[in-house]
């Protein structure tokens, strides 16, 4: 009898000798009677012993069956803890997964996906990498990740499209919203560096001569307080998203009409149908809109009175 064989035949045993009836055990384990004393039958031709007594009325153990009983419970017990945790690696419950973290994903924002998945996985640990790119995902460094658009969604899963709007960081004071047309042309403008996404660099610019502005020149920045150096030094808008903190010497105004506006969605490796790596993307998504000012993208209307250029190029 192999090992397989073996295991199976003591959790049959201890079906049996803990009812004392076939019937009631059939019942437990889902099989039929006639299989189950065909099994009990060869566990004791295997092990050489008689471990029940059987009558037409009860059955009962006999003492070499009382013996192995606390034994055979303790081995399927174990066994069945051991199915158990492979089940969870296989689905991935425990262990680890890696999230890419941007500047889109604030660290508040993961300390409360973290808080959320701990309370439906104890056992499953967040670890944020600070990487949220495309190739960190199909390199399998990262298993989640919020990734601006667009990106090749040939080989990743991703989820609903979600929108931050771009305001204007200017110098000085002032309140209420800002028209791009209205701005002049002798302004430079500070965008994020045209490396970091290109597609959503060009579209921004493209918006913004659809609708009238042509910048002097277009600098680049990588976070809210160069962005705000150099609008205080250069003659200088920046289009960024709502900071937490307004640098000193500038005010953030809205754009009328909302017409820049950044695109992202949550995504994950192709082929990862992991049930957490899918519970983890949502929660993240769920962060995201609720704490991190993100919302999900509104629907195109066809035939709007103003052009939104960006729509078609960050699709």
């Amino acid at each position: 009898m192999c090992l397989v064989d073996l295991l199976r035949h003591l959790r049959y045993f201890v079906a049996v000798a803990e009812e004392l009836h076939f019937g009631r055990a059939a019942a437990r384990l889902h099989i039929a009677q006639s299989p189950l004393s065909q099994r009990i039958k060869a566990l004791e031709a295997a092990l050489g012993v008689e471990l029940l007594v059987r009558t037409t009325r009860r059955v009962d153990l006999t003492p070499a069956g009382a013996l192995l009983l606390e034994e055979a419970r303790g081995v399927v017990e174990r066994v069945e803890q051991l199915e158990s945790v492979v089940a969870r690696i296989r689905t991935g419950d425990t262990g680890a997964l890696r999230l890419g973290v941007s500047p889109d994903v604030p660290a508040g924002a993961v300390g409360e996906l973290a808080a959320r998945v701990g309370a439906r996985y104890p056992e499953l640990r967040i670890v944020p990498v600070e990487d949220a790119s495309a190739t960190a995902l199909l390199d399998r460094r990262i298993d989640v990740a919020f990734i601006r658009a667009p990106l090749d969604a040939a080989l990743l899963r991703t989820g609903p499209r979600l929108t931050r709007p771009l305001g204007a960081l200017v110098a000085g004071s002032g309140s209420g919203e800002l028209d791009i047309a209205a701005l002049e042309r002798d302004l430079a403008v500070v965008l994020f560096p045209r490396d970091a996404a290109p597609a959503a660099h060009d579209a921004i610019l493209a918006t913004c001569y659809a609708l009238g502005f042509v910048p002097r020149e277009v600098l680049a920045a990588t976070g809210n307080d160069f962005a705000a150096s150099l609008v205080l030094t250069a003659n200088a808008v920046a289009f960024v998203e709502e900071p937490a903190v307004t640098p000193a010497g500038t005010v953030w105004r809205p754009l009328a009409g909302r017409p820049l506006e950044v695109v992202g969605t949550v995504a994950r490796r192709l082929g990862d149908d992991r049930e957490i790596a899918a519970v983890v993307a949502e929660l993240l998504e769920a962060v995201l809109v609720e704490s991190a000012g993100w919302a999900a993208a509104r629907p195109r209307v066809i035939g709007s009175a103003r052009p939104r250029p960006a729509d078609s190029l960050l699709a």
